[in-house]
């Protein structure tokens, strides 16, 4: 019978667990910040169900003081990489927006506590048409220790 229920989860996982909205949120994550770190990274996938336009405009967790929407920018010519605020992030009709590093996150700021690898952080993501979800990030050590989400992930590293 143990198989059963493991089943049972995986469903529920691959499912995403949404209820009205149209954005399903996949593999969210943050990333261990170095200790004393004033600021962590989070990422996921965000899936439109819908034929409209969706958008996540902000985020609020009890951990943290301030979340913003950022984009990390390579600005052509320059080996410099800098993150830049965004008022939002579309997600296309029926389409997927991938928050990964090096390029759209959450910037997570003034934690209220260390975080470490193992630790959940509630984060309430805002979207656009007035839907709220809260999702639980794990934070992970690194990209390479995190799950891949069924091969989504296919990191392009430039260097």
């Amino acid at each position: 019978m143990r198989m059963r229920g493991v089943w049972l989860l995986a469903g529920w996982l691959l499912s995403g667990v949404v209820l009205a909205e149209g954005v399903v949120v996949e593999a969210p994550w943050i990333r261990e910040p170095p200790p004393g770190s004033r600021a962590a990274g989070g990422f996921m996938v965000l899936r439109n169900q819908t034929a409209d336009e969706q958008a996540l405009i902000g985020a609020t967790s009890p951990a943290f003081g301030v979340i913003e929407l950022h984009r990390t920018i390579v600005q052509p010519g320059q080996r410099m990489m800098r993150m830049i605020a965004q008022p939002r992030i579309m997600v296309r009709p029926y389409g997927i927006t991938q928050l990964q590093p090096g390029d759209y996150h959450l910037m997570l700021m003034q934690p209220k506590q260390s975080l470490q690898a193992g630790d959940s952080v509630p984060i309430t993501l805002l979207f656009e048409d007035g839907s709220e979800q809260q999702i639980t990030f794990p934070v992970q050590a690194d990209q390479a220790s995190a799950p891949n989400g069924g091969g989504m992930h296919h990191q392009h590293h430039h260097h």
